[in-house]
């Protein structure tokens, strides 16, 4: 860890498998890090040279397991969870974290090796998986790991994974994705209401950009997609602003159009239910989009 150019303290991570993956890392306002990988075990060097080692019960075969650390601010271990044990769950990982006040919100997606439903649980609290990798989000003490609760959404499709999660100042949590769908099967995202809403990605076709507001306890306020015709490219990130309105960033994709043409230099793209037109001047472009924190609807995009 490096504090303008000066190292403060440094340790040693590794883990046995080649194929391992740092998915996130936060510091809290005391030094404090989570660090999670997605591995078939992990260690972290102590003081005195020897390792602590975090171990998947599935680490001598190929599984991989995404493991959640939290270490001090002077190296420490203090605690590890993971968000699968079940050697059917290979592949489930954390991308992102988001502490706020006492607690930790947590994302990413929890996989099965079939599809359909499926029991899973994520971090020790079962649940079902509708599809091969579904969605997730989990509530954890962030003094000690344990989970509070954890919830997954998802379809049919064989890869749904939130890749940012965070929090506005009232504690609610906006959660940002990419998802895709079939005509015949629509993502379903179950509100606090009661009602659903249901979400298709553009002319049904390729990926689009999903957001998700949840309250502090896990419910869904609202669900909104965003997306061009084509699919869309990168990884979306979301931030929320003084006012609490979220901003979400991504890549929209122009594929490989004739942009000098006139009837192809507008493409058009959807956020929710509004249309706008987009007039790229490469086959991608980057773009920045300010929703209204009451509802979801457009404030402005650039």
């Amino acid at each position: 860890m490096a504090v303008f150019g000066q190292l403060i303290v440094g340790k040693s991570l590794g883990a046995d498998h080649t194929a391992d993956e740092q998915k996130a890392l936060a510091v809290t306002k005391n030094g404090d890090m989570y660090i999670s990988i997605n591995a078939n075990s992990f260690q972290i060097m102590k003081d005195d040279g020897t390792f602590d080692e975090i171990k998947n019960p599935y680490q001598e075969s190929t599984t991989r397991a995404g493991i959640l650390t939290k270490i001090s601010a002077d190296g420490k271990l203090l605690w590890s969870n993971m968000v699968c044990v079940q050697e059917s769950a290979n592949n489930s990982q954390v991308t992102s974290v988001c502490e706020v006040g006492d607690y930790l919100y947590v994302v990413g997606g929890v996989r099965t090796n079939v599809k359909g439903e499926h029991p899973v649980s994520v971090f020790g609290i079962p649940l079902v998986s509708q599809g091969e990798m579904d969605y997730y989000i989990a509530k954890l003490n962030a003094a000690t790991g344990e989970a509070v609760w954890a919830k997954t959404f998802g379809g049919v499709r064989n890869w749904e994974m939130f890749n940012s999660v965070v929090a506005d100042e009232a504690g609610n949590l906006y959660a940002v994705a990419t998802f895709g769908n079939v005509s015949s099967a629509p993502l379903e995202m179950p509100l606090k209401d009661g009602s659903s809403t249901s979400l298709a990605v553009t002319n049904n076709w390729g990926e689009d950009y999903l957001l998700v507001k949840f309250n502090k306890d896990g419910e869904i306020l609202w669900a909104t997609g965003i997306g061009s015709k084509f699919r869309e490219n990168g990884t979306p990130d979301v931030t929320v602003g003084k006012d609490g309105n979220p901003v979400i960033c991504g890549v929209f994709n122009a594929a490989n159009g004739n942009l000098t043409n006139e009837s192809e230099e507008k493409r058009e793209f959807y956020i929710g239910e509004q249309k706008y037109l987009l007039y790229p001047e490469q086959s991608k472009e980057s773009a920045l989009v300010k929703l209204n924190s009451t509802d979801g609807s457009v404030m402005w995009s650039r």
